[in-house]
């Protein structure tokens, strides 16, 4: 079996941003991970889960509350091949957000927002046994849609918590693009993407948000020819732009994370297992009341 790996593609964002008015939430984009040229199609699940500190600002000049939020969805995802260069693939995910404070605990649980994306393949010689160096290079666009509910939470005291919604309420847009570079056992694979927000039917708009990825891998054989492993270690950073509401800015909004995530891709047969954690080392979030935790995620690939 040839075992040349060639791609990597992208999962989208969780639900929303920071808001609330001072709030953790999910923040990361994160890739599907290596997968083999002998392959095309897929299908596959992901879990992912991440938890923020929040020490939200001091009234009347007294002590600040602070609250813990965890965030983590089932992520059900798919591709398929149209064309030898074209891909086409969808996210389904299921959210599981939880806040909790001195006053109590708020959770919010079900469908999120459905995203839909095509792939270009622009380059390509991965299968190229003659070539000593090997490169994959991509680009992508696509659309989130509202399929998640967006304004069926409030706090214990009536009042709408943005980031606590399972989806964000409007249609949001978005491109990326990969490339992979590859010798012998060895590589490195860099990605970044872009989405456009806009606004929902609450006149609220979460802020735009970048994602890019630098990761370092190296291809593990074993003795038997149907099973390969690969380790790899990066940096991943994620921005976020400031919401608004009503066309005004929200203070405690937007920020960045700089995360080093180690990860392993495992293939044996037709399947494909990842686990993948991050840990920040750099953030400001929510003006620095928001503090980032380490991000868990395994996933599992039938391909095809």
């Amino acid at each position: 079996m040839k075992k040349a790996l060639f791609f990597i593609v992208f999962s989208l964002w969780s639900v929303s941003s920071f808001a609330c008015d001072v709030c953790g939430g999910p923040t990361s984009g994160q890739s599907l991970g290596l997968l083999p040229a002998y392959k095309k199609h897929f299908v596959g699940m992901r879990v992912h889960t991440g938890s923020f500190s929040t020490t939200h600002p001091p009234l009347f000049q007294t002590e600040g509350s602070s609250s813990k939020e965890n965030f983590s969805f089932a992520e059900l995802r798919g591709r398929f091949y149209a064309g030898k260069n074209w891909q086409i693939l969808g996210y389904v995910p299921i959210g599981f957000l939880q806040k909790r404070d001195s006053i109590g605990t708020i959770q919010n649980s079900g469908l999120a927002d459905v995203s839909l994306a095509v792939n270009r393949v622009l380059w390509n010689t991965m299968e190229q046994e003659e070539k000593n160096t090997k490169v994959f290079w991509m680009l992508g666009a696509g659309v989130k849609l509202p399929t998640g509910k967006s304004r069926n939470l409030e706090n214990t005291i009536g009042i709408f918590i943005p980031n606590m919604q399972l989806g964000s309420g409007s249609v949001d847009y978005f491109a990326m693009t990969s490339i992979i570079v590859k010798q012998e056992k060895i590589g490195a694979m860099a990605d970044a993407s872009f989405m456009y927000k806009t606004e929902n039917s609450l006149r609220y708009r979460f802020g735009n948000r970048s994602n890019a990825n630098l990761r370092f891998f190296y291809q593990k054989f074993t003795k038997n020819p149907e099973l390969f492993w690969v380790p790899s270690i990066g940096l991943m950073a994620d921005m976020l732009g400031v919401d608004t509401e009503y066309g005004h800015k929200k203070q405690y909004t937007g920020g960045w994370v700089l995360n080093q995530s180690t990860s392993v891709d495992v293939f044996y047969n037709n399947w494909h297992f990842n686990a993948l954690v991050a840990i920040p080392f750099q953030s400001f979030l929510s003006e620095s009341y928001v503090t980032p935790h380490a991000q868990f995620s395994l996933q599992a690939t039938y391909l095809f």
